[in-house]
Parts: structure tokens; C-alpha cells; sequence
């Protein structure tokens, strides 16, 4: 007999009740709980054999049925008339069929997730498997193992299809991939990120509302525009994972409504100048990871609407960062900008203006110093990220105006000293992450000012090698952890004056 497999499945039924302990009753490998209007059940089968005595009244009010991580091989919702979700992950299911659809049966449905499985197959070849569920919006079969799709298998009320970590390429269609440009006329979200799809001449997006759609990670050289004719509606597109090495003038110039643009990680070495021109709403750019080298001024310059932009890694060198940092600070509503993994050698007095930034990556950028003015105007940043680098000191001024700071990331540099001085503006400060650095002095006062920190992070450094999370500065035992940095830093202080004194009493002796 197998091991019984756990389903909580929950129907209020208009009455706010708990899910109470449930006793198990066996039917051959099924296993029902019945507890009113409430079900937890398992087996092998969804909708199998329903306990001798028991109502089926019950089973008839279930409106969600979660199945997570659970080894199911069929499904059978016949009994499950008011059921509108079903999400089962990990299961044993290979294929959704009419038979797991009879005819009047889910008209209720909704909702179908299965993630994680072993779905190969939806339905034969231009079959409406879900003929009977006129109120299906969102189908999710992430993470399982579909190569191919028939387009007449899918519900036409279709709003959200997510297929996403699957094994579909077109190549192994014989016809297009998902019928006509209409044959999802409401679909307003497509997901098919994270297959094998090397080309798109058999795909045809079935939507002309399409609002998101995603093409990350997969194997994609080139999206000829005729695929993307009709999508004038996007407001998210990703084809970020790919191998495109160029992006030309005309390639979202059809998307005036488009807010949110990946391009990150493919093999792009020249962007138009224009590609972006038509785009006045475009508020999130992501060109990482890209062997780009130089970026086109102008790129920029046609819009100025981004408040997210993401470049780290295009192999930037200084001579190309200059010009493109005059054009960085011209972008007013930014707020969020990661320019890591580039070589643009030391960093000038002011780094950056844009007072609006709230997020800055400026790791592994081989940066050894600061000044007490790179941040100075960053007045409202929130994040700074520096980690990767060569910093070795603090100046005593650098954070004087981030008084808005609520997260430092400082990870792999040289750092040795901690002064409270240094940080005594950033009261809001929550996290604080100097690991692999050569801390060996930290101020005793210096804990005293952070008013909601939360996590401190200090492991494999020279005086102290522990992360602390939860932080309590007043915990007695957490500070005296951090007493060998405390007494490090006096000792030092004690030399410091010690040397005063002796030069100052010899300067008396001389004039005597």
C-alpha cells in the first residue's frame, strides 16, 4: 500500500472555519477527509472513489484544491463541480486529456497550475480538451517536460499561459505553434522562458492584446519583426538569456505602451541608436551582460523616462564612461542604477548627481578609493552596493548626506577601520554587510548610533568572522563578540596620542 499523500483543499462555502486535524479513511489507494465544507484528501487519482456515507455535497463546494509536492498520476474532476484552482506540484501527471475534462464538469475551473511535473502532452492535435471550462483564465505548467503543443488543445478564454521551463521548441511542429495570430484572442500574458526555441518561424503569437511576454533563456539569434507586428499593446517584453547580437531601429518601435525591456545576457555588440525613440514610457532597461564595450550617447538620450537602468557587465572602459556619464546624469527620474563589472578606473570627486537615485551597484570595479563627496548629492539613496572592489578606507564624510540609507553591501574589499564618526548619519540604516574584508579595528561607540539594524554581516574578516542575523546591539553577548575589534581600536587610539604627546613635548624641549 502506498503512503498516503496529502491534499488540503479548502471550501468556505460563505463561512470562515479552520482546517481541522484530519483522520484518514482508506479506499483501496484512496484516502478521503471529509470536514463539512472543507476537504483534505489524498490519492493516487484527483476525483477518485468517494467514502461509502460520505456526501458528495462536500466534495461538490471545494473551490480550491492544492496539491503541492504531491506523486499524482491522473486527474478526475468530475466531483469537483465548484472547483476554481487546482495546483498540484511534483506530481506524476504526463498528460492533461478530455478525459480529465468531461464534458459539464469544470465549468467552475479557473485556475490550473502543475508545476514540476512530467506533462509531455495537452490533448491531441486541434482536440478543445477544455471545452467544458468556459471560465478558464490562467493555465501555469512550469518546470515540466512539453515539447510541443497543439493550439486547438487550449481554452479561447485564455488570459495567462505560462509555460516556462519546458522542452519546447518549434522546430518539432509541423504546423505553427499556436495557429493564428487570434487563436487566444483575450491572452494578455505569455511566458515561454526557459526552453529550447532556436527560431521563431513557426510561431505566431495568438494574441493582439498581448501585454507581457517573455523569450528569456532560450536560444534565439534573431526575432523577426513580422512575429511582433501585432504587439502593440506590450508593456513587458523579455528576451533577456538569448543569443541576439545586435538590436536594430525597428525592433519594439511597434510597442509605444512598452514599460519594461530585457535584453540582458545575450551577444549584443551594437545597439541603434534609435531602437528606443518610439518608446516614451519605457521606465526599466536591462543591457547587462553584453560585450557592448561603448554606448551610444544618444541610446539614452531618447529616454529620458527611465527610472531603472541595468549595464553591469557590457565591458565599459573609462574613455567610453566619461561621455556616458554626463548622459547618466541627465536621466532625472532614475532611481535605480548598476553600472558593476565595468573598468572605468578611478571615480572623480562627484561620481553621480541624479538626486532621485535610490539603488546603486558599483561592484567589481576595480575602485581603491573615495572621496567625502562621491555620494555627496545622493540624498535620497537607500542601497549602495560596492562589494568586489579595492576600497581600503572610509572617509570620515563619505556618507554625510545618504542620511536616507537603509542598506550597505560592502562585501571583498580592504576596509580595516570602522569609525562611528563615518557612519553617524545613517540612523535608518538596517543592514550592514562588510564580509571578506580586513576588518581588525572597529570604534566601541560604533554600534551606538543604528537605530533599526537588522542584519550585520562581518564573517571572514581579521578580528571578527560572524553574521548576525537577527542583530541586538544591546544583547550582551552579541557585543562581546566584537570586544577584540573594540580593544584593537583603543590600543591604536592609545599609541595614536601616545606619539602626539612625544612630538608635542619634544617641540617644547627644543625651543627651551
Amino acid at each position: 500500500m502506498k503512503t498516503p499523500i496529502l491534499l488540503v483543499l479548502c471550501a468556505l462555502c460563505g463561512l470562515a472555519i479552520s482546517v481541522p486535524t484530519c483522520n484518514y479513511s482508506t479506499i483501496g489507494t484512496t484516502y478521503v477527509c471529509f470536514m463539512n465544507s472543507s476537504i483534505a484528501a489524498a490519492t493516487d487519482t484527483i476525483g477518485g472513489t468517494i467514502e461509502a456515507g460520505k456526501s458528495e455535497t462536500d466534495v461538490k463546494r471545494v473551490t480550491t484544491l492544492d496539491a503541492a509536492n504531491k506523486d499524482l498520476i491522473k486527474l478526475v474532476l468530475n466531483k469537483f463541480a465548484s472547483l476554481e484552482a487546482l495546483q498540484i506540484q511534483k506530481g506524476g501527471v504526463a498528460s492533461i486529456d478530455v478525459t480529465d475534462f468531461p464534458s459539464g464538469k469544470c465549468g467552475a475551473l479557473k485556475q490550473l497550475q502543475i508545476w514540476n511535473g512530467q506533462i509531455n502532452a495537452i490533448g491531441a492535435q486541434d482536440t478543445n480538451i477544455f471545452g467544458a471550462c468556459s471560465l478558464i483564465e490562467e493555465i501555469d505548467l512550469t518546470g515540466n517536460q512539453l515539447a510541443k503543443l497543439h493550439s486547438g488543445s487550449l481554452p479561447t478564454t485564455l488570459k495567462k499561459l505560462i509555460l516556462t521551463n519546458n522542452l519546447i521548441n518549434p522546430n518539432y511542429q509541423t504546423s505553427s505553434f499556436f495557429g493564428s495570430t487570434t487563436s487566444l484572442p483575450g491572452l494578455t500574458h505569455l511566458s515561454l522562458s526557459g526552453n529550447k526555441i532556436s527560431t521563431l518561424s513557426l510561431v505566431n503569437l495568438p494574441s493582439e492584446i498581448l501585454t507581457h511576454l517573455d523569450f528569456s533563456n532560450n536560444l534565439l539569434a534573431e526575432f523577426p519583426l513580422v512575429n511582433l507586428q501585432k504587439s502593440t499593446k506590450l508593456v513587458s517584453f523579455y528576451l533577456n538569456g538569448n543569443k541576439l547580437t545586435s538590436i536594430p531601429e525597428t525592433l519594439v518601435s511597434s510597442m509605444p505602451d512598452l514599460i519594461e525591456l530585457k535584453l540582458g545576457s545575450n551577444l549584443i555588440t551594437t545597439i541603434h541608436q534609435d531602437a528606443f525613440k518610439l518608446n516614451t514610457k519605457l521606465t526599466s532597461l536591462d543591457i547587462s551582460a553584453n560585450p557592448l564595450k561603448t554606448l551610444n550617447d544618444a541610446v539614452l538620450k531618447n529616454i529620458l523616462t527611465l527610472t531603472s537602468l541595468d549595464i553591469h557587465d557590457i565591458q565599459l572602459e573609462s574613455a567610453s564612461f566619461t561621455p556616458l556619464k554626463t548622459v547618466l546624469e541627465a536621466l532625472a527620474n532614475l532611481q535605480k542604477l548598476d553600472i558593476s563589472s565595468n573598468s572605468v578606473g578611478a571615480i572623480d570627486t562627484l561620481f553621480i548627481k541624479n538626486v532621485n537615485l535610490l539603488d546603486l551597484s558599483i561592484s567589481s570595479m576595480k575602485l581603491n578609493q573615495f572621496t567625502n563627496e562621491t555620494f555627496s548629492t545622493l540624498v535620497k539613496l537607500q542601497n549602495l552596493t560596492f562589494s568586489n572592489n579595492e576600497i581600503v578606507e572610509i572617509p570620515d564624510k563619505l556618507f554625510e548626506k545618504t542620511t536616507e540609507m537603509k542598506r550597505l553591501i560592502a562585501r571583498e574589499n580592504k576596509v580595516a577601520i570602522l569609525k562611528a564618526s563615518t557612519f553617524a548619519t545613517m540612523k535608518n540604516l538596517e543592514v550592514l554587510d562588510f564580509t571578506s574584508n580586513k576588518i581588525n579595528k572597529i570604534e566601541k561607540t560604533f554600534f551606538d548610533q543604528f537605530t533599526g539594524l537588522k542584519e550585520v554581516r562581518f564573517a571572514s574578516n581579521e578580528c571578527i568572522n560572524e553574521d548576525f542575523v537577527p542583530f541586538y546591539k544591546n544583547d550582551t553577548a552579541t557585543m562581546a563578540k566584537f570586544q577584540k575589534c573594540f580593544d584593537n581600536y583603543n590600543s591604536a587610539r592609545s599609541i595614536v596620542i601616545s606619539n602626539i604627546l612625544l612630538v608635542f613635548v619634544a617641540a617644547v624641549f627644543k625651543f627651551m
